[in-house]
């Protein structure tokens, strides 16, 4: 790493029109080259056409990629960043770009909540920012054979 002080964003969007299998293959794929590239880490959870990611690198890069990148891609709206700023670690420094696509899962996870059947809304993450967080770390704990 490059030694910038480390930083964090988390969001939430809603896809335009549903995502094919293949669809989201090509977008982690894509994810997770550029991400190599920029020393960018990170998570995205997938449910019924929402999205939740959370980003981690330097400050300008993560930023750049939001502003740039995320926010331009018209395969999806509702953007709504939950929480920002700087960390003192990565939380998922292990993954490039995990992922997990909730709308595979026979069943739900233990302690499914309210936040994740409205399928990750700006109303209600936007206000609960600290449990866009906690639905993160709980997928990192369970899940951490998801991705690269």
């Amino acid at each position: 790493m490059n030694g910038y002080p480390l930083y964090t964003l988390i969001y939430t969007s809603k896809a335009i029109k549903p995502f094919s299998i293949d669809e989201l293959d090509h977008l982690l794929e894509r994810a997770r080259l550029f991400n190599q590239g920029h020393e960018i880490t990170g998570m995205l959870v997938h449910l019924s056409g929402f999205f939740i990611q959370a980003l981690e690198g330097p400050e300008r890069l993560v930023s750049g990629l939001f502003s740039g990148r995320i926010s331009n891609d018209s395969r999806h709206n509702q953007l709504e960043v939950v929480a920002k700023g700087p960390i003192q670690e990565r939380k998922f420094g292990e993954w490039r770009m995990a992922f997990n696509n909730l709308d595979c899962l026979e069943e739900r996870p233990e302690g499914f909540s309210e936040y994740l059947e409205k399928g990750f809304t700006t109303e209600f993450s936007s206000k609960n920012s600290a449990v866009a967080a906690a639905v993160l770390n709980n997928f990192k704990r369970k899940f951490s054979n998801i991705g690269s």
